[in-house]
């Protein structure tokens, strides 16, 4: 399964359909909680191991293949776009089990500050208004992000506040205030 699981993640989420990308990470999120003890001696055990570590290695490469369009020949605005609306997904609240909520959201505000991060400043020729409306995009969601976790308050985990917060950084590193 583990297997399975690793091979799967390594093909492009960008070309796909965000609804399917989206279904296939949250899998990777539901997995976790199936990931424990060996049933009573307090060692972990090994199998489970070796699958967490999978998992996460299968993470780390759809984070990369969500983002990385400094190495990637052939990126366009829409891959971008893909990618925006799969983090969204994943940065919604609601109907996961805490600590699963907790970590897709994390991994969804890594997806946004990476695009952020990578994004060119200057738009390609004859896709400015694409480029606005992407970053419009990226507006309304730290700004939703913001008056939702404010509102949240201490409710809030810390790591995803933190994330919030290096995003909303981010952004106005790149745009100005």
């Amino acid at each position: 399964d583990a297997t399975l699981t690793t091979t799967t993640t390594t093909s492009s989420f960008v070309s796909r359909d965000p609804e399917m990308a989206y279904a296939e990470l949250s899998r990777q999120f539901r997995r976790r909680r199936r990931v424990g003890d060996d049933g009573g001696g307090g060692e972990k055990n090994t199998t489970a191991a070796e699958e967490e570590e999978a998992r996460m290695r299968a993470l780390s490469r759809a984070l990369e293949d969500l983002t990385n369009m400094t190495t990637r020949e052939g990126w366009t605005l829409d891959d971008v776009r893909s990618s925006v609306a799969i983090a969204k997904k994943l940065i919604e609240r609601g109907g996961d089990e805490e600590n699963e909520s907790i970590e897709k959201r994390h991994f969804g505000y890594s997806i946004l500050q990476r695009l952020l991060s990578a994004a060119e400043t200057t738009p390609a020729r004859g896709e400015e208004d694409a480029a606005f409306a992407l970053k419009n995009e990226f507006m309304n969601i730290i700004s939703n992000e913001l008056q939702l976790t404010a509102r949240n308050g201490a409710r809030e985990p810390y790591p995803l506040k933190s994330k919030v917060a290096q995003i909303t950084a981010e952004f106005i590193k790149r745009e100005g205030s």
